[in-house]
């Protein structure tokens, strides 16, 4: 028996000198997420055992660094950060062990970032095994990330070119022998894979050439901006069961780059690895040119309070208003008895001002341009919305349109449609975006203001609806920056209801967000919002006050003050129908 314990240490110690043992500890590689990625270290200059990465204590061993390992957290070009964004998605394991159809059986990615030509002292140099192992491997449903650098001579460079491009042209990929300089890049809002961030940062790196590019299985998702070097900069190919990404420099996804907060390349980053995963039950919707879907739309306003002194529902209201008053609840004229003025012992009214309205209302899909698709909204042959609808969901590039279609534009543009969705998303997934939410109006406006806020969705599971067998996502968005009075009216009224007269002492809103969306047409089906809002206040014409006294030690207080509150709450429904 001690003989076998023996024996299996061992083994365990040279499994764990090769750089196989730890690439094994995270569970379910291939499938689960986080995702177990191999990022190489074999293909790279060889260290003593022990070498520490980040800034070497001795000048000597500077020239062996990786300067782009996940530990290197201090320096530029290291890795650390970007593995620390990713980390939802993907669990980050060295790997100091060659390339073996064993290796990459631990693995649900494997990730190659500036490997050392043996000419220049690397280990060993990518040959066609290498290759030919790594296009087995993204076959079979792996992820492969391939990251280069800048290359103004091959034959100085250190950098593998060769056998990069021996991997990459499995794929119809190929880095070319150029130098892009650092650029900003802004990113387009229908952009396939980016969904929020408007720029994103490349180093000083290469240009990816193309064998393809019109295959549909090929996606650029960052072009060069410098027009003296133009090409893609970062490319998705996807490969049988799995994918790859060929991207031009690695200090792209460097420490120093990739916490410009100043800038969109956190977020960036993020969506772009994600964007490797397979695809889930729901990638997009279902826009098929000519596809034309009726929607029947409510929207529904209220506002609660007690009216006496609170000046909000004295305020004109929306046309399509009522306002409805009812006495004081039981609870509440028992509550108020016992030490009460005569003027609060008296029956108050509680009241409510609502507001209703409606509209039936046409969307036509027309031809897609690769990235988005030209959608119209209509409610009448002359009263269209032209915008574009992204396969995520996104309304974008909206026209002015007919002034009919004013009011509900907040509406079509960015509610009914649930969006953006995650293609990648699974049943119970979240992820977030910044959109844009209604805001409480008290006067019951028919278009909201809005503001930009921070919205968590989630791929909430399956529901039958209307007898059709449905995907459910939901949004939800807390407002809790500080709103200003005048924000509740309309402006004609900011002199009645401002913060010279009003001083909030609480503003907050809740958004809901529920949609459903056929399984298998994967179009709308049904989108319900549920806002609540409630607002806290002090008015000068009841100012607080306070009775002092004190003793040797301290002072005491004794204030009155007098609190007025509003809820206001909104209801928006889309009922979709095919034409």
């Amino acid at each position: 028996m001690k003989k076998l314990i023996s024996f299996v240490f061992r083994c365990m110690f040279f499994l764990a000198a090769a750089g196989v043992l730890s690439a094994q500890a995270a569970p379910d590689p291939v499938v689960g997420r986080p995702v177990t990625l191999l990022f190489d270290d074999y293909y790279q200059l060889e260290r003593p055992a022990g070498f520490t990465e980040g800034v070497p204590a001795r000048p000597e061993d500077r020239a062996r660094t990786n300067f782009y390992h996940p530990e290197a957290n201090a320096i530029p070009n290291g890795t650390f950060v970007f593995f620390r964004l990713i980390a939802e998605d993907y669990h980050v394991r060295v790997s100091s062990a060659p390339l073996s159809a064993e290796l990459l059986r631990t693995a649900g990615a494997y990730m190659i970032v500036c490997p050392v030509s043996s000419k220049k002292g690397g280990r060993a140099d990518l040959t066609e095994k290498e290759a030919a192992l790594l296009e087995a491997f993204v076959a079979d449903g792996g992820i492969l990330i391939l990251a280069g650098n800048s290359i103004s001579d091959p034959e100085k460079a250190s950098f593998d070119l060769v056998g990069m491009n021996r991997v990459a042209a499995r794929f119809g990929l190929h880095f070319a022998a150029k130098t892009s300089q650092t650029l900003l890049v802004p990113v387009a809002r229908d952009n396939p894979v980016f969904s929020g961030p408007r720029n994103f940062i490349y180093g000083n790196g290469t240009i990816i050439d193309c064998d393809h590019p019109l295959d549909p299985h090929v996606t650029v998702l960052v072009q060069s901006s410098n027009p003296e070097v133009p090409g893609a900069i970062a490319v998705r190919v996807r490969y049988k069961q799995g994918t790859v990404l060929v991207l031009g420099d690695a200090g792209t996804i460097g420490n120093a780059h990739a916490l410009r907060n100043e800038t969109d390349q956190p977020e960036a980053l993020r969506q772009m690895m994600h964007s490797l995963l397979p695809d889930g039950p729901l990638p997009g919707y279902g826009w098929k040119p000519g596809t034309r879907l009726q929607a029947r739309i409510t929207h529904e306003r209220i506002a609660s309070g007690y009216p006496d002194e609170l000046r909000l529902l004295d305020l004109p209201r929306d046309a399509a208003s009522a306002y409805v008053e009812v006495g004081m609840r039981a609870l509440d004229r028992e509550a108020a008895k016992a030490g009460a003025t005569p003027a609060v012992r008296a029956e108050r009214g509680f009241a409510s001002a609502t507001a209703r309205s409606t509209a039936q209302v046409s969307l036509r899909i027309g031809e897609s341009d690769g990235l988005a698709y030209a959608a119209t909204w209509s409610t009448g042959r002359d009263s269209e919305l032209a915008s574009r609808l992204t396969p995520r969901g996104e309304v974008i590039d909206s026209a002015i349109g007919a002034e009919s279609l004013a009011e509900w534009r907040w509406a079509l543009t960015g509610e009914i449609i649930m969006a953006p969705l995650d293609p990648a998303a699974r049943i119970g997934d979240t992820w977030t975006r910044r959109v844009m939410v209604p805001l409480a109006s008290a006067q019951l406006d028919q278009a909201p203001r809005l503001r930009a806020a921070t919205a968590t969705f989630r791929f909430e599971g399956r529901e039958e609806l209307k007898g059709r067998a449905c995907y459910v996502v939901s949004k939800s968005v807390e407002v809790s920056a500080p709103m200003l009075p005048q924000d509740l009216v309309k402006p004609a009224y900011a002199d009645y209801f401002n913060e010279r007269n009003i001083r909030f002492t609480s503003s907050s809103e809740m958004v809901y967000v529920k949609a459903w969306i056929d399984e298998a047409s994967r179009l709308p089906v049904r989108t319900e919002l549920r806002a609540t809002s409630a607002f806290w206040w002090s008015d000068e014409d009841q100012p607080d006050s306070f009775i002092s006294t004190h003793d040797a030690k301290r002072v005491y207080e004794t204030t009155k003050a007098t609190r007025h509150v509003v809820t206001i709450g909104r209801l928006l429904t889309a009922e979709f129908e095919s034409q």
